[in-house]
């Protein structure tokens, strides 16, 4: 077919925005499930990401007709089209919910809307089960993380991971964490270290846990950011994701 025949037969083609989109969808559900299978999206956002791209694809009608120069085929240019809207998808998501948990954070006083609930239940569900497969260390995680993030603690936070915690250890800890949320890191590392070595028969030292607890820290933020990456996550942002997860698992 030469170029003017070929672009004759894509001005036919798009002119009806139902007969484009029609012609399109098999191309458009098979890249889609190709996202889905590479860990991209997940199975759940399907319908969404179909959505998504028969709007853009309506939007962006006019710009097809206009660029496509008849080199190649017309189902390959559109599926090159395809593709980049998924791809947009992807570098949107990354910071959606981080953006909007981070917004979240910022305007607590302010009603949320049901979009923000939703990304707020999808997310502390996530880490709630990326939290579960860490098992026995699971309780450990926890505590460091509220240590970490300045969470309050009382007694039953330290028992639920070290056992029975006799009064005078409790006194003598809180004692030590007197300025709570000023104090440095090495300093409530120092003050819970013996603690652990006197529950798990060990003999670390301050730095061995600080290095654990960015070891464990790096270790969410790679599993919520996923692999190919769906989401944004840093310390900052872990942090408001762990307080509320907190809030809804007291």
């Amino acid at each position: 077919m030469n170029k003017l025949a070929c672009n004759e037969e894509i001005i036919t083609l798009t002119r009806s925005s139902t007969n484009f989109l029609n012609e399109a969808q098999d191309l458009i559900e098979s890249i889609a499930s190709k996202f889905i299978t590479s860990g991209s999206f997940r199975h759940e956002e399907k319908d969404d990401l179909i959505q998504t791209i028969n709007e853009e694809l309506l939007y962006k009608m006019p710009k097809i007709r206009q660029q496509f120069l008849g080199i190649s085929s017309f189902r390959g240019y559109l599926s090159v089209v395809i593709q980049n809207i998924c791809r947009e998808k992807i570098r949107r998501n990354k910071s959606i919910r981080t953006t909007e948990l981070t917004d979240i954070h910022f305007n607590q006083s302010e009603e949320l809307n049901p979009e923000h609930v939703i990304v707020i239940q999808q997310e502390v569900e996530r880490l709630k089960k990326l939290l579960l497969l860490y098992n026995k260390q699971r309780t450990k995680i926890i505590l460091c993380l509220k240590l970490k993030f300045r969470i309050p603690l009382n007694i039953c936070d330290l028992s639920t991971y070290l056992g029975k915690i006799n009064k005078k250890e409790y006194k003598e800890f809180k004692e030590k964490l007197k300025n709570y949320n000023k104090i440095k890191d090495v300093d409530i590392y120092e003050a819970i270290i013996p603690l652990f070595n006197k529950f798990e028969n060990k003999n670390n030292n301050a730095d061995s846990l600080r290095k654990w607890i960015k070891l464990k820290i790096n270790e969410l933020i790679e599993l919520l950011n996923g692999d190919p990456p769906i989401s944004s996550f840093d310390e900052d942002t872990l942090q408001i994701l762990f307080e509320k997860y907190i809030s809804l698992n007291p």
